[in-house]
């Protein structure tokens, strides 16, 4: 029982890889895209999708208390942010995202399933987003 979701994160930041339209998306970590990096733009200057992964911390699994605080089963919890420039594009990269994750199990943690899901739009510098986010979640604190 590790109680660090390091590793973890790691594996599942590799599994969401995919590609649309032949090229790679951009898969960035953190609530927004780093300052340090930028996403793609085209000639037109429309903006390529892009996913914005959001690493929770641990809360008490569904055995609380019955080993002790440290050695516990523990939840996961991550959201998974799809953005494009319109809605459709958006559920495309969310559903393969899903392909890629549903039932994958990173270190240390068992199936990640769907939590929920939520979407809105966001009209920033005169380029609508469309944002899915999807919430996944998984049982982890398991390797003895």
């Amino acid at each position: 029982m590790t109680n660090s979701l390091v590793q973890g994160q790691d594996e599942i930041m590799d599994q969401i890889g995919i590609e649309f339209q032949g090229q790679k998306v951009s898969v960035f970590q953190g609530e927004y895209v780093p300052v340090s990096e930028t996403v793609k733009v085209d000639k037109a200057g429309n903006f390529q999708p892009y996913i914005v992964v959001s690493f929770s911390g641990l809360y008490d699994g569904p055995d609380k208390s019955i080993v002790s605080a440290k050695y516990d089963t523990k939840r996961a919890v991550f959201q998974v942010y799809t953005v494009a420039q319109d809605d459709r594009t958006s559920q495309i990269m969310r559903d393969r995202v899903n392909e890629r994750l549903i039932g994958f199990e990173p270190y240390d943690g068992g199936e990640i399933s769907q939590r929920s899901s939520y979407n809105y739009v966001d009209p920033d510098s005169l380029k609508h987003r469309y944002v899915l986010i999807t919430s996944y979640g998984y049982l982890c604190n398991l390797i003895m």
